[in-house]
């Protein structure tokens, strides 16, 4: 697996998975595209957010991204994608680790209510990396109303 940070160069890249990713949750979100049929993102890509891709092994397929937020307080996962043609691999839980582990701190994890998939898969990836040391709780968010979310330090 590699993993490069979004630059001006591969933005457009990170930009075509973002469309994936918002055309997939818009069954949960009900958020339809513009008349060109392109999704708005929600998530900028300037500072404080950091985007990341990742590539399988040594192909140079782009294969699912991640936007994070470094905070002072705590680090959050605003988006996180892997293409459905490589989910259940293991590598979802690796690229995860990977930012765990490179930007040490408090997390922030959050899910929408209605993402059942997402919430088991952070509850088995967050429980893997802290030894299930973390705490779950369901919060207002101001964004997207009610959420399930996970804090823990790396």
């Amino acid at each position: 697996m590699k993993i490069i940070k979004v630059r001006e160069g591969n933005k457009g890249i990170y930009l075509h998975l973002c469309q994936a990713y918002e055309a997939e949750f818009s069954a949960l979100t009900e958020k339809l595209p513009d008349e060109s049929g392109l999704f708005a993102l929600d998530t900028p890509l300037t500072k404080p957010f950091l985007g990341l891709l990742w590539y399988q092994d040594q192909d140079q397929v782009p294969v699912g991204f991640a936007n994070i937020r470094l905070g002072k307080e705590y680090n959050k996962v605003c988006e996180f994608y892997v293409i459905p043609a490589v989910r259940k691999k293991g590598l979802g839980k690796a690229l995860a680790f990977e930012i765990f582990q490179s930007f040490p701190g408090k997390w922030d994890v959050r899910q929408l209510q209605a993402a059942k998939q997402a919430q088991q898969f952070w509850r088995a990836t967050i429980g893997a990396f802290t030894g299930n040391n973390f705490q779950e709780s369901q919060l207002n968010d101001p964004d997207w109303g009610e959420v399930i979310c996970q804090r823990f330090q790396s």
